[in-house]
């Protein structure tokens, strides 16, 4: 329950003004590993910031990795 909690307001601060808070978002998602957050990461690849990119792009490659194989 505590999960899904983090996971919604974290998702919220991926429309954060501030840069470093979108990217902390985003490497926090990858840690928790919900693929709830697959979709909204995908809309910040094109964040204007160069370093938000970066960790969205590493967060989503983290979150495929946990996908169970077929």
């Amino acid at each position: 329950m505590g999960s899904r909690k983090a996971v919604d307001a974290l998702l919220e601060t991926l429309n954060d003004s501030n840069p470093w808070v979108r990217r902390y978002a985003a490497e926090a998602l990858a840690k928790i590993g919900d693929q709830k957050a697959t979709a909204p990461l995908v809309k910040n690849l094109n964040d204007p910031d160069p370093e938000v990119r970066w960790a969205t792009a590493e967060a989503l490659r983290v979150l495929e990795s946990k996908i169970p194989a077929k």
